[in-house]
């Protein structure tokens, strides 16, 4: 059973820019900066929200999963090195790799620089209320874009497979078919 979380994009905000809809980890962070550069969600709009765990698992919402598996980095996750022997993802240095990015992306306002602290709720108003334009979840919508559809008509969210490596694919760990 694959995990695979999709990047969910204001889709109306992404026809207002002109782009492309992303694939590369560059796309995300330009489409991420440039919903800010436009204030399409207002004076605090926010690229990108996420939960304080940042990398949550199996089947979760807001969990930058997609961006550490873009890496290689599968945090949490037991993984067979190449001469057989296991290794824990955490301790991985693809691991640093995924944080270093997600530093930059929160130094240059592109992640939500109150996600620490804010808690499922404050993430569904954001949504609701269209203040962010992009996240990552499950595939199916939720999370607040029924509110933010229903609190402005324009509202349209669409969901990608997003970033996808060099190969075109989008990586995802293979997890236990049972749910904690």
């Amino acid at each position: 059973n694959n995990c695979q979380n999709v990047l969910w994009i204001r889709s109306d905000w992404l026809a207002k820019t002109g782009l492309d809809v992303p694939k590369t980890l560059a796309d995300v962070e330009n489409l991420a900066k440039t919903f800010i550069q436009m204030k399409l969600g207002g004076d605090n709009t926010i690229g990108i929200t996420t939960t304080s765990d940042l990398y949550t698992g199996y089947n979760a919402s807001w969990g930058l999963d997609t961006v550490f598996s873009y890496f290689d980095a599968y945090p949490g996750v037991w993984l067979k090195q190449a001469d057989g022997s296991p290794v824990y993802g955490s301790v991985r240095s693809e691991v640093k790799n995924a944080l270093s990015t997600l530093r930059n992306w929160y130094s240059d306002g592109i992640l939500d620089k109150e996600f620490a602290v804010r808690d499922e709720s404050g993430r569904q108003s954001l949504i609701g209320k269209g203040q962010c334009g992009m996240y990552f979840g499950v595939w199916w919508p939720s999370n607040g874009v029924a509110d933010a559809a229903e609190l402005d008509p324009n509202a349209d969210w669409i969901a990608v497979s997003a970033p996808l490596d060099s190969d075109g694919y989008l990586k995802a760990p293979q997890n236990d078919p049972i749910q904690k």
